[in-house]
This record gives structure tokens, sequence and C-alpha cells, in this order.
């Protein structure tokens, strides 16, 4: 490993995401949230100083597979600890802002906010937040600003919307990957991108679109992105506001699951919204080589694809299995509308929930849902898993060996 080309890299990593952080501080500013703010402002600040830092005694020669794989790893955990930064500035322990980080990054989804106000949204615990630096940075502007009509209001550290949309777009970001990202955008990394796409992608197929990667990267990010765009026009006519519709729509394609209400979908109680969202969580979790031949030259290809029609089945089959025995209340279409949105949820790794009496099911139904969890998205896609094409070449690998095992002869012994 060449530590000057890792340290250059990763600087160029570490000053995107401080131009990123500028983001959610925009949206504090619009809900007047001081705290927010501030806090969002040091985190970009601190990296981009730290960024450009690293840059200036770095290298940006030809990159080696250890240099990529040392980028990756590295790069992946810086960008964590400083995502995390807002959430610590904002009276969160420094632990549990970690995991909020790493869980937004890898779009897992879980989280440990807990909190929520009249309106359903998470907040920062106040006690918490009244005493966390943004707040002391953000009383002493606000003194001195004292008359004038600005962000930095008084009342302003009531509501974390800024916080919440960081949360989500940390999962946008994710979905697809930082370093996926910073290859997209920066065409001087050459045959770097090339060894970073390598080490960033995951699975048994490192399919690209063009033969340069950073071709391929910038044509999943606009596959990526003009999907999310469809999502938030298809969520605003179903009602929902226009910052839940973006947030929402971040954590969707990405299979990641944070929802600004702390009771998920069901505080919106829309079959509608439940369909929508339903229907990009499979584009998600499908294979963004394959969407780019449906948009690009073959419109079938969806069903051209055996993995996607084994990923169909496994939907299908499933929801079949949580309709009739999972003990759903109900009519017929509540328990379809349940137990469908639960099943591709699941097993896209997403963790929306439109219904919060899911404990209430039958033991055959938790273990379905199990089941798929462990099984996950296609490969090529933004789900983590196994992957439905591990699970096909397997299952293929034995009924191949069954087959000859039924014939005797020299290969079954």
């Amino acid at each position: 490993m060449r530590t000057k080309i890792v340290l250059g890299t990763i600087g160029t990593v570490l000053e995107i995401l401080g131009l990123l952080l500028v983001a959610p501080g925009f949206v504090s500013a619009i809900y007047r949230e001081s705290n927010g703010v501030v806090a969002f402002a040091l985190a970009s600040l601190l990296s981009l100083l730290v960024g450009m830092l690293l840059r200036r005694f770095g290298s940006t020669v030809e990159m080696g597979y250890r240099d990529a794989f040392a980028v990756v790893t590295i790069g992946w955990l810086l960008a964590t600890i400083f995502g995390a930064l807002p959430y610590i500035f904002q009276g969160i322990s420094i632990i549990d802002s970690l995991f909020e980080s790493i869980s937004g990054f890898s779009a897992t989804g879980a989280t440990i906010l807990t909190e929520s106000n009249a309106q359903g949204y998470y907040i920062v615990n106040p006690i918490l937040a009244q005493s966390s630096i943004a707040d002391k940075i953000a009383g002493m502007i606000e003194s001195d600003l004292a008359g004038y009509n600005s962000a930095f209001d008084v009342e302003s550290s009531n509501t974390f919307f800024g916080l919440l949309f960081w949360r989500s777009f940390q999962q946008f970001i994710g979905g697809l990957g930082i370093i996926l990202l910073i290859i997209a955008i920066f065409p001087r990394l050459r045959v770097a991108g090339r060894q970073l796409f390598r080490a960033e992608a995951v699975g048994p197929s490192k399919e690209t679109i063009t033969p340069r990667a950073i071709g391929t990267a910038r044509i999943l990010w606009r596959i990526y992105i003009l999907f999310n765009i469809i999502e938030i026009v298809m969520l605003l006519a179903a009602g929902l506001p226009l910052y839940d519709a973006v947030c929402t729509a971040f954590s969707t394609l990405a299979t990641g699951g944070f929802s600004t209400k702390a009771s998920s979908l069901v505080a919106y109680n829309s079959p509608v919204i439940d369909a929508i969202v339903a229907v990009f969580i499979i584009l998600g979790m499908s294979s963004f080589v394959l969407h780019y031949r449906v948009l690009t030259s073959d419109r079938f290809a969806w069903f051209k694809d055996e993995e996607f029609r084994f990923m169909i089945s496994i939907l299908a089959e499933v929801t079949l299995i949580l309709l009739f025995f999972g003990k759903i209340d109900g009519d017929f279409l509540t328990r379809f509308r349940f137990a469908s949105f639960q099943v591709i949820s699941l097993m896209g790794k997403c963790g929306f929930v439109n219904t919060l009496d899911y404990n209430n099911w039958s033991m055959a139904a938790k273990l379905a849902l199990i089941m798929v969890m462990l099984i996950g998205g296609c490969i090529g896609s933004t789900a983590a898993g196994i992957k439905v094409g591990r699970l096909l070449v397997d299952l293929k690998y034995m009924r191949m060996n069954y087959l000859i095992c039924s014939i005797p002869g020299p290969f079954c012994q």
C-alpha cells in the first residue's frame, strides 16, 4: 500500500463529504433550526479542512488493488466518523452517533432515535439537545444577532428536520456508495477509478456498462437519481408533504428504511403510498445494470432476466404464505396490503413498516419473513443479503447433483 496515494484519495472523499453536509444545513436554515445550522456548518468545515490537509500531503498517481481496498476501507470508516459529527454536535452520545451514521451510510436502517414530537417526527431528547455543543454556540450567536430576523431563533431547536434529512441523505449516498459517487464526479481518477470500482463493488459479478469505470458509475448514478425523482413526484401526487416525500424516497431506492416518522409508514395510513414505496423497493433490490438495459435497449429485460423472475416468484410465494397462514387481521385486501408490503420491505432489507401488529402474526409468518431477510436482493442492487443470484446458482447446483446421482455410475459414490 502506498500511503500518499491513499491519503490523497481519502482527502477527496472527505472534501466531497464536506460539501454534501451543506445540504442538510440549508434544510435546518429553512426550518429555522439554529442548532442544526451550527452543527452542519461545523461538521462541513471540519470535513473540508481535514480533506484538504490529506490531499495536500497525498498523491494522485496510478492506484493498485491494495491502494484501492485501503481507500474503500479507510474512506468508509472516516466518512461514517465525520458523518456522525452533526449527531454529536446536537447532543447525541458518540457511540449512538456513530451507530446512526454507520446505519445510514450502510443503508441498514437500524436507529437509536426513540422520541418523537406531537407531529410524529423523530426528535433528540430535549435535555441532551439543550446541553449540546451546537446549542451553546447557537446561543452565543443569537445574543450577538438579537433583534435581527435570522435563522438563529430561540425557538428553532424544537425540531430536527435538518438532522432527519441528513439521516435519509446518508442512505441515499450509501445506497450506491460514496466511493462510487467519487468515481462518478472525479474524472481525474482514471485508472484509479477502475480499481476503486472493483474494490467497492460486492458480489460475484462486477459487471460494467461501459469499458470505463467512470462512465459506468455516472450511468448508475443517473438511473439512481432518476428513479428517486420519479418516486418523489409520485409521493407528492399521493399527498405526502415535499419534505416527507424526499426523505422517504431517499431511503426507499437505497433500501435503507429510515423514516422521519417514529411510526414509519403507519403514520400516513395510505395504501397508495404503501404501493408506491413497495414498487421502488423492488426497483432498488433489482440489478441497476438490468435497469439500464430496460431504459436503453430492451424494455422486457426485467422479465427475461432469470434472477429477477426468481426474486419476484419468491416475493409472491412468501406473500401467499402470509396471506393464508399469517393470522393477519382484516379483510382480504387489507391482509394482502400488509403481507405483500412487509415481504417486499424485509426481503429488500429496507425496514419500512405499514403495520405495527406484525408481532401478533403467526410463527409461520415470522419464519417466512426471517428467511426472505436472509436472502436479500439481486446482485448489483442496493439491497444486502445472501443475494438471489447466489441462491439460484446453489439450487441449480443441487438439482444438477441430484440428477447425476440418480443415475448409477462412478460420479455418485
